[in-house]
């Protein structure tokens, strides 16, 4: 059995990581999902119940939580009733959706037909990538 540096020599070309560098890796991962979490509590829970006790305690803050109340039920019912104006990414994302919920349903359809068009866009790329290395060749024999 080869000890590990004979391994290391053997498969020097593979990347590997060391269990060092995995844990640190877990634990920044482990440390983001908790800040998430933190921040997710924190803006939906303590934000609401201190404007609720904010409510409570004073007058103004209390109409304060009624306009934002009222701002945010009127922004419901805009979109539910299809009256809110929708920004250009959104018009966009929901095309791009409309767009290949359309695809899909014709790749259903017709199954034969598009793996006949799969084939033939692999072919199509293979050959672009052929053409561009041996354009990279003749680029590189001129070069030299």
């Amino acid at each position: 059995m080869p000890s590990n540096d004979e391994l290391k020599l053997i498969y020097s070309e593979l990347p590997s990581k060391t269990s060092e560098e995995v844990d640190v890796k877990f634990n920044q991962e482990l440390r983001g999902r908790r800040i998430l979490k933190w921040f997710v509590l924190f803006t939906a829970v303590i934000i609401p119940a201190l404007i609720a006790l904010l409510g409570w305690s004073h007058p103004l803050f209390s109409a304060l939580a009624l306009i934002f109340a009222w701002y945010k039920c009127a922004d419901k019912w805009l979109s539910l009733s299809g009256r809110k104006l929708k920004t250009d990414a959104e018009l966009a994302a929901e095309e791009d959706e409309r767009l290949k919920e359309h695809h899909h349903y014709h790749c259903k359809l017709n199954p034969e037909g598009f793996e006949r068009l799969k084939l033939e866009n692999f072919k199509v790329n293979r050959k672009e990538r052929l053409h561009r290395k041996l354009e990279s060749m003749q680029s590189a024999e001129i070069e030299n």
